[in-house]
């Protein structure tokens, strides 16, 4: 079992250019992102998130410790069969017709490049998303831990990362949350009122 650890931010080019700096390239790559939801968007006023990329699913599930927390510390269910069993979803179609069947479709489909790096035991995502009509890029520290005790030693250790590249701890959407924002503003409006989001004061 794996829980990922990450922090989000949008860099300047010179905040860019001192992260990447001694960092090792580890590689690039383009995919497909479909989220589902149902049209009450419960997944996502649970702050869990229902994902395929390409052709692989996940399920995200917060493992949020308090409200505000400027740190996402998700547990990840990979694969049909553990997300048909934490959901009770019977096998009658495919998954997606049973997604369906259920009453969660696909709400947001984007695609992202991103470009990997690994530096001092961290890995680096810069993301480039795009959504046809609008791009949103922006950087993703992550640590990836096996237990739950684990989690704070992660946390310290991403903030002291970032303070030493001279990056500023604030909440920064992820590229779900820029288009929900932008494209479904009531839905965000909720998550808002009920501590899901956060916005900068």
């Amino acid at each position: 079992m794996a829980f990922e650890i990450e922090k989000k931010f949008i860099l300047t080019d010179r905040q860019k250019v001192k992260l990447l700096e001694g960092a090792e390239f580890l590689g690039e790559k383009v995919f497909v992102d479909a989220y589902y939801d149902n049209e009450q968007f419960s997944l996502g006023m649970n702050d869990m998130w229902l994902r395929k990329r390409d052709n692989e699913f996940n399920l995200k599930i917060p493992m949020r410790e308090q409200q505000g927390e400027m740190i996402n510390k998700y547990h990840e269910v990979e694969g049909e069969m553990a997300i048909r069993e934490i959901f009770a979803i019977p096998v009658v179609g495919t998954f997606e017709q049973d997604l369906e069947s259920f009453g969660h479709k696909p709400f947001c489909i984007f695609q992202t490049k991103r470009k990997k790096y690994e530096k001092e035991g961290f890995i680096i995502d810069l993301d480039e998303a795009d959504f046809g009509d609008w791009q949103y890029g922006l950087a993703e520290i992550e640590l990836l831990v096996e237990t739950k005790e684990e989690m704070k030693e992660a946390e310290e250790r991403i903030y002291e990362f970032a303070k030493k590249h001279d990056l500023e701890i604030m909440h920064v959407r992820g590229k779900l949350l820029e288009f929900i924002k932008r494209k479904i503003p009531d839905f965000y409006a909720r998550m808002i009122a009920d501590g899901v989001a956060f916005e900068n004061k």
